[in-house]
């Protein structure tokens, strides 16, 4: 609750305005009321004059004008208000967020995520709109209707604040403990349902072709009628909470009539002010008849905060801030005995890794899958931190860097890059807003990626599809090599680049990075040996650590691990090439 309300403190002014602008709200509806009951009353006795309620008739048209007009600016505020907190609270998310990315966020369901940021977030509008709001015009309220009835007799103004207190405080505290397991069971449904919904979409064609579709729809039906059956007691307990407080309102009308007929009939207060006391009482419990669905939001609402700040509670394991580093000079890398391991009750995946990288030169890691090529990147990137050993970047050891300078001195095409839901210029774009269109032209000849284009209708301004769906896995590739040549960085990072190509393309596109990046840093993490007779250095790893090193043509000569990796990947591509034949000749 106080970290809530700490995100209402830059806008003081504006929570001021909407509770005062609420306040005279409820007290002009009061002011109507009892001035429109006193006006009645005056009037059926018959004055000599219409002059004589010259003042009742002002009032009424005074407040009823006035009830208008303040509850508009209360809307106007409050709205205003939960728009600004909302903005808040999502920039508070996202930069908590950011630097969790990916190893806080590993153990979690991405539709998880997602509904944290968007389903609960948004149900946080009801904080100050529905429950901090009401409360505090209700007590103000309160002390207004004491003042009122108070004129007449302290009784009276006892016996309404009373009425109010079990109105406004007994009958919605009773609601909020029948309701909030079930409202806070219901903001884990919703966000349940929420992450198997984008399971569904996202999956829909492995789910088809496996014959899973109609088992997680049925598991979905199965999740919306357990939400259907919480809605339901929600309502059915809101309908009743509203029923007492009307049941309570009009006794508290009766019993402020029963305290002040005796009054009347002993002199003590006139006859036509039995109608201003009645009505006083009904008006005032404007203030009070949102309270129980105010409680009711209060469970929920608290539910949705806590499983926001679930996500982005945790203390990052990177440590994002250090000493801030330039893109535009040269750096030299440098492992050294490095371990890591992803998590502190599994193996280690890098085992004392030595390697190093100098400034301008091409060097390529290759090795089996699962051997943590891929690791090296992640690691380099600041996504991950390194348990022990050394990454020493331009003298400096990699954890003292600022990770954002530290990622702008790499252009980087990961193994699945990912296609944003945009044009396919916007998707290159990413790289860099302004790119010179000789740059632009030669990222997407050497990427092959304006054979691509060529063939789109819409051409760049052909959209992506979600995930990228309009494009095979080799378009997508060349996409993300594309992006990584529009970037103007001192080292570039390609792992499996050539993912997806066919060999031709796959050296002809090697071969197009070489030449562009010459004068500047190429990290080539591969399996894939095609075209690195190019590298100026080739690195082999195996069980987590170096166990080759030298050019294409020594490791070769060496008879290694490299040399049988090439034999066999050469086997490979020539059965590749002797199937199709075959299968033409059975044919003909």
């Amino acid at each position: 609750m106080r970290t809530l309300l700490r995100f209402l403190r830059p806008y003081g002014w504006l929570v001021a305005l909407s509770i005062v602008s609420g306040f005279f709200a409820v007290g002009a509806n009061i002011g109507l009321m009892a001035t429109s009951g006193y006006l009645i009353a005056r009037a059926a006795l018959r004055p000599e004059t219409v002059l004589l309620l010259w003042v009742p008739i002002v009032g009424v048209r005074f407040f009823g004008i006035s009830r208008a007009v303040f509850r508009y600016i209360e809307r106007l505020a409050s709205h205003d208000l939960t728009f600004r907190m909302l903005a808040r609270i999502r920039v508070y998310a996202y930069e908590r967020l950011e630097p969790l990315a990916p190893a806080n966020l590993l153990a979690r369901r991405t539709g998880d995520v997602v509904s944290a940021l968007v389903a609960d977030v948004d149900f946080l509008q009801n904080f100050f709109l529905r429950i901090v709001s009401p409360v505090i015009v209700f007590i103000l309220a309160l002390g207004l209707s004491y003042l009122i009835d108070a004129q007449f007799s302290v009784l009276l103004g006892v016996s309404l604040v009373i009425s109010l207190l079990v109105a406004g405080a007994v009958v919605p505290g009773l609601t909020f403990w029948l309701g909030k397991k079930s409202g806070e069971e219901l903001v884990t449904l919703r966000s349940e349902y929420y992450a198997i919904v984008l399971d569904l979409m996202k999956g829909m064609a492995e789910l088809l072709a496996f014959g899973q579709y109609e088992a997680l729809v049925a598991r979905l039906t199965a999740l919306q009628r357990k939400i259907s059956r919480r809605q339901r007691f929600m309502s059915r307990l809101n309908g009743v909470s509203t029923g007492v407080l009307v049941l309570i309102n009009h006794g508290a009308m009766w019993i402020s009539l029963v305290i002040a007929i005796p009054l009347v009939a002993t002199s003590k207060i006139p006859g036509y002010d039995l109608a201003v006391i009645a009505l006083t009482a009904l008006a005032s419990f404007e203030a009070a008849s949102s309270l129980p669905q105010a409680y009711q939001y209060l469970g929920q609402t608290l539910q949705a905060f806590k499983r926001v700040k679930e996500l982005v509670g945790p203390d990052s394991l990177i440590a994002e801030s250090g000493e801030p580093i330039g893109n535009d000079q040269a750096h030299d890398l440098v492992i050294r005995d490095l371990y890591f391991r992803y998590r502190q009750d599994e193996p280690d995946i890098l085992k004392g890794l030595d390697l190093t990288l100098p400034f301008g030169k091409h060097v390529a890691i290759v090795g089996e899958s699962g051997v943590g090529k891929s690791t090296i990147l992640q690691l380099l990137l600041r996504f991950w931190e390194y348990d022990r050993g050394s990454i020493v970047f331009d003298g400096k050891e990699l954890r003292e860097l600022d990770a954002s300078s530290l990622r702008a001195c790499f252009a980087v095409v990961e193994q699945a890059p990912h296609i944003f839901q945009a044009t396919l210029a916007d998707n290159l774009r990413v790289a860099s807003r302004k790119i010179s269109q000789e740059r632009w032209q030669q990222a997407m000849k050497i990427s092959k990626f304006d054979t691509v284009l060529a063939q789109m209708v819409d051409g760049e301004q052909t959209l992506a599809g979600e995930w990228g769906t309009r494009l095979s896995g080799g378009e997508a590739q060349r996409l993300a090599i594309a992006r990584a040549l529009l970037v103007d960085a001192p080292i570039y990072l390609l792992d499996e680049p050539t993912r997806g190509l066919d060999s031709v393309t796959a050296r002809q596109v090697l071969q197009g990075i070489e030449e562009v990046t010459r004068g500047r840093s190429l990290l080539l993490i591969t399996h894939r040996l095609t075209g690195l007779e190019m590298m100026d250095e080739i690195f082999v790893m195996h069980d987590g650590k170096v166990v080759e090193r030298g050019t294409h043509q020594q490791l070769l000569e060496i008879g290694g691990r490299y040399r049988s990796l090439y034999d066999r990947q050469y086997v490979e591509q020539q059965l590749d090439c002797i199937q199709p034949s075959a299968g033409a000749a059975v044919h003909s």
